[in-house]
């Protein structure tokens, strides 16, 4: 891993560490929309709000419910290997992990935040369109600023998996925000993403 590019990261880690999350006590900035709960109606396109209590991973996190969600279309560093994989640098994988990590941290930790239902994934977790209080679209944030990439989501082959004609439009979003963020050489692409993600090609 390549000196500069620690140096950024671990400047950037300290910046988003450093700034203060306001937590909302429990009230509701986003009463136009119908709280979540467990008995809740899980059906593609509704949406609901929902106060997180935890957060996994720089996808991934719980709300007051216990319920797990998973953000759609984006894929952020694994904290852990899960498998062996000869591709994957372990200690630059967990690095950039950990960053996708605190960043969504600190947008979403303790906070009300609005999301749109996509579907299931196989762990059973809830796969949304998530906005934060300032309705700023997490997906393509954590992409847009190089903490994770597109992936699980696409449009053109409906032989394939993660098959999401609906939401095009927003696929497109992410996309374009990937390739801004890799033109810029920004965070996770600074690396050569197949150290990370154990990936020989990007698929769209």
């Amino acid at each position: 891993m390549p000196l500069f590019s620690l140096t950024s990261c671990y400047d950037y880690l300290s910046e988003i560490i450093s700034e203060k999350t306001v937590p909302t006590d429990g009230l509701n900035p986003i009463k136009k929309l119908p709280i979540f709960s467990k008995n809740s109606r899980i059906k593609q396109g509704l949406t609901y709000t929902t106060f997180i209590k935890s957060v996994y991973d720089g996808d991934t996190f719980t709300d007051k419910n216990g319920i797990r969600f998973r953000i759609f279309g984006i894929d952020t560093p694994e904290l852990e290997l899960s498998r062996p994989n000869r591709l994957i640098n372990v200690k630059t994988m967990k690095f950039h992990g950990l960053i996708a990590k605190k960043r969504l941290e600190q947008l979403i930790l303790n906070r009300w935040i609005s999301f749109e239902i996509v579907g299931h994934d196989p762990y059973e977790r809830i796969i949304v369109v998530l906005k934060n209080e300032k309705g700023e679209i997490i997906n393509i944030k954590m992409v847009s600023e190089g903490l994770a990439i597109h992936r699980y989501a696409q449009y053109q082959n409906p032989k394939k998996t993660y098959y999401y004609p609906e939401y095009k439009s927003l696929i497109d979003q992410i996309l374009k925000a990937q390739e801004s963020a890799k033109k810029s050489k920004f965070m996770l692409w600074k690396e050569d993403i197949s150290t990370i993600y154990g990936l020989k090609k990007l698929k769209k």
